[in-house]
């Protein structure tokens, strides 16, 4: 390390983080300020460092998002506060207190993500799941305890989340509401929008089995991935949408052509898996050989 310059010698081996732009710099030592970090490794400025600075550039590069999770959460917590009868004081706290989490989930998502511990669509998947069994939890506290008004409110909020997590892992809802006037039944038929959304993001110029050639190929895979795709294991030729969703796939095996009829490649679309949480499926796979191999 060269210290009158703040830069490494030689590259850095640590691979970065997208979602921590200055880690990506090969050659800047401890994130450009070597007065507060240290980097004895040449990999990471120190574990504390590392968090903190993932978290602030986490919050930096995606403030619009978490701003808008903060305000929507608040103003669900406000509506629940006002519906279960909460004074202007109580509202105002229930708003504030629903913006803050929001806020904090949606950065503590975007810092997971960042480690590669989970992607984000698997973060809203496991919240979607607390969310649910959180609103099951105080609607049945409520039924026992004989408060009508608050089992009503959390009874609807369960309905909303239940249905939110059928939503996320694909699958077909139905909710029997049971009251003195008589049942209703509430369903949600996700099979055919499942359906809908992975035709959606297919790539229209794609049809499988089909040939083209690789400069092609490559423009269609990155428009395909959008921004922020990572490859998590180096080297692999499998590469992944920023919200888990979409794969690229040009492994050595495909592009030597050792299975799957000859040169390829693979555009896959990823949908949660009912039957493992919190693992994904592939929904859609497009087989395209290549025509300069």
């Amino acid at each position: 390390m060269n210290p009158s310059t703040g830069t490494f010698i030689s590259m850095d081996t640590y691979e970065g983080s997208i979602y921590d732009p200055d880690t990506l710099h090969k050659y800047l030592y401890a994130n450009g300020n070597p007065v507060k970090y240290s980097d004895p490794t040449g990999n990471f400025f120190s574990a504390a460092g590392m968090l903190i600075s993932t978290t602030l550039n986490s919050i930096y590069n995606n403030f619009e998002t978490l701003n808008t999770m903060g305000i929507l959460s608040g103003f669900g917590n406000a509506t629940v506060t006002q519906m279960l009868g909460g004074s202007d004081q109580e509202i105002t706290k229930a708003f504030l207190d629903g913006y803050f989490t929001g806020f904090a989930l949606g950065t503590i998502t975007y810092v997971v993500a960042a480690y590669e511990i989970l992607t984000i669509a698997q973060m809203g998947l496991l919240l979607a799941s607390a969310d649910t069994v959180m609103s099951m939890v105080l609607t049945i506290g409520s039924i026992m305890s004989g408060n009508k008004k608050q089992a009503l409110v959390y009874g609807v909020l369960s309905i909303i989340s239940l249905f939110t997590f059928c939503k996320l892992y694909n699958l077909n809802c139905t909710a029997n509401v049971v009251g003195n006037k008589g049942t209703a039944k509430i369903k949600y038929d996700n099979s055919i929008s499942a359906k809908d959304a992975v035709d959606a993001q297919a790539p229209k110029e794609l049809v499988d089995g089909e040939s083209m050639k690789v400069n092609e190929i490559l423009d269609i895979a990155s428009d395909f991935l959008g921004e922020g795709y990572t490859e998590p294991i180096k080297g692999s030729g499998r590469f992944v949408s920023q919200d888990g969703t979409k794969v690229f796939r040009m492994g050595e095996n495909d592009i030597l052509g050792k299975h799957g009829g000859g040169s390829h490649v693979n555009f896959e679309i990823l949908a949660p898996n009912p039957d493992k949480a919190g693992k994904m499926k592939v929904m859609l796979d497009i087989h395209i050989y290549l025509e300069d191999f």
